[in-house]
């Protein structure tokens, strides 16, 4: 009976040993999983990154007057052209409703310069 003891005690100590090698095992390849996840969002976000701003510049590169607004009418963005015209920094026109913006828009009216 002895020795059965002494088998299961050192099989015991066995067991312990690896898990903790284990862990350390599993421990180092879950930061290895999150280390690659984040890369791949990081690139990610690097790409959405420059196409945005590679949309931005295209759109501030348009020589025509260009203005963007939600169904209320506010102005969500403007191009460089436009601002300059109006004599503003594009930040400046964020936020305006049209009628206050552009002076062919009668107070409250809808934006003429829309084809619906």
């Amino acid at each position: 009976m002895d020795s059965w003891n002494a088998i299961f005690a050192d099989a015991a100590s066995f067991a312990e040993e690896n898990a903790a090698v284990i862990f350390a095992i599993l421990a180092t390849a879950a930061v290895a999983i999150a280390g690659v996840r984040y890369m791949r969002l990081h690139q990610r976000f690097t790409r959405l990154e420059r196409a945005q701003i590679e949309w931005l510049k295209t759109f501030d590169s348009i020589e025509d007057l260009i203005l963007v607004h939600d169904n209320n009418y506010q102005v969500v963005r403007v191009n460089r052209a436009l601002a300059e015209r109006l004599g503003r920094l594009p930040v400046e026109a964020v936020g305006k409703t049209c009628d206050i913006l552009l002076p062919r828009v009668a107070p409250g009216g809808t934006c003429p310069y829309c084809v619906r």
